[in-house]
């Protein structure tokens, strides 16, 4: 259980064991609490990890959370920075192996096809003008949008937000993620073209539509 304790100028926040995406859902959960909201929205939150070593992919999605609910980012309420190994690099890792993404606050933009071992990770919308090719990987707080067709790995609500969504002109990659669930799109060759894609989250599983219809197809 995640416990959270009021410290002199904000929260501690001292994270649970047990699976990753249950620990962001629990703390996503906690801090929409109104007596939470009330007290701390805005204020600094210290984390304290325990014996929990954190890679950086979940230090960036720890921060994404965080950030979410308005509350400054600071590590353990002595100060320490202890099993978070690559938290510079987490942070900073928007457009890492590629160039002239544009960034606002809430959404980046790729204007160019994402090719094989190029990444955009980013706490908010991800917008790509082109392909993202097999290698390729987009991991977005919020939702994802790709004017063209999707065959890399995608994760869209990567902090735990099941309510993102991802949007394609031909949904076809090896790998979707979104909020705690994961599926794989089907075999291009079993789907007739049929126009641009949505894939969401219903009855507890990710589910394929065409963008704006109530027409869906289980992945």
């Amino acid at each position: 259980m995640i416990t959270l304790k009021s410290s002199g100028d904000g929260l501690v926040i001292t994270l649970s064991a047990g699976p990753w995406s249950k620990v962001l859902a629990e703390l996503a959960a906690e801090l929409e609490r109104p007596r939470v909201v009330e007290l701390f929205r805005g204020r600094r939150a210290y984390i304290e990890t325990g014996e929990r070593a954190l890679t950086p992919l979940q230090v960036e999605e720890l921060a994404w959370v965080l950030e979410l609910h308005d509350m400054k980012f600071e590590w353990g309420s002595n100060g320490t920075q202890a099993h978070l190994p690559g938290l510079e690099q987490a942070r900073h890792s928007i457009g890492a192996s590629i160039q002239n993404v544009a960034v606002w606050d809430d959404a980046a933009l790729c204007p160019r096809t994402l090719r094989s071992g190029q990444t955009i990770r980013y706490a908010g919308h991800v917008v790509v003008i082109g392909d993202v090719n097999p290698g390729a990987e987009i991991v977005a707080a919020g939702d994802v949008v790709i004017w063209g067709k999707l065959r890399g790995l995608v994760h869209a609500g990567a902090s735990g937000n099941d309510a993102a969504v991802v949007y394609a002109l031909r949904l076809l990659s090896a790998q979707l993620r979104i909020g705690n669930f994961i599926a794989r799109a089907p075999d291009e060759s079993a789907l007739a073209r049929r126009g641009p894609e949505m894939a969401h989250v219903r009855d507890g599983r990710i589910v394929i539509a065409l963008w704006n219809s109530e027409e869906r197809k289980d992945f």
